[in-house]
């Protein structure tokens, strides 16, 4: 449940949305995966070759992975959020202590994460089927702020300040009303 604030509507652009729900589950699977998969691999290697060894194999795999998604984080203007998730996600699910209910562990945290991709499907389904984001509508109301200025303008004679005068009127509100849905 904790991680599901993660995966919560956003809003916003519906190509870009996408794509970050996508980047979500790419860090938030990957992350939880590799870490499942470097705890298990340590657990059973510790009982064949030593706990010394084990702990050299795991403090190696964690720094190298978590090195490698920071640098995802801070260098990929792309995928820094994927990055982001795998960091996080990744030190959730490996470390924990090895005992005798790493399997029972592993099976809840796969239905986790097959509990966010639906969630994340259903983000994105929201997505798609929601009317026009606030940025969309805000950009609407601009647009129509401008028009209503350049009619201002066009009826500026001295003849027509009436018309001038609500046309201002008219701008006003569709300013207002542009700030108060880009917010």
């Amino acid at each position: 449940a904790g991680t599901v604030a993660y995966l919560i509507f956003q809003g916003g652009n519906k190509a870009a949305a996408l794509k970050k729900n996508l980047d979500r589950f790419i860090g938030v699977g990957l992350g939880t995966m590799l870490g499942q998969l470097t705890m298990g691999i340590s657990c059973d290697i510790s009982m064949d070759v030593g706990a010394e060894l084990a702990c050299g194999f795991f403090l190696l795999a964690y720094f190298c992975l978590e090195f490698l998604s920071f640098f995802v984080y801070f260098a990929s203007p792309n995928f820094f959020y994927a990055g982001l998730m795998f960091s996080c996600f990744f030190a959730e699910h490996s470390l924990h202590q090895c005992d005798k209910r790493i399997g029972t562990r592993s099976l809840s945290n796969y239905q986790n994460l097959l509990s966010q991709l639906v969630a994340i499907i259903v983000a994105s389904l929201m997505d798609l089927l929601t009317d026009k984001s606030m940025s969309i509508r805000a950009t609407d109301s601009l647009e129509k702020f401008v028009t209503a200025m350049q009619r201002a303008l066009d009826a500026f004679p001295l003849g027509q300040r009436d018309e001038l005068f609500q046309l201002r009127l008219e701008g006003l509100e569709l300013f207002a009303s542009a700030r108060c849905e880009g917010r």
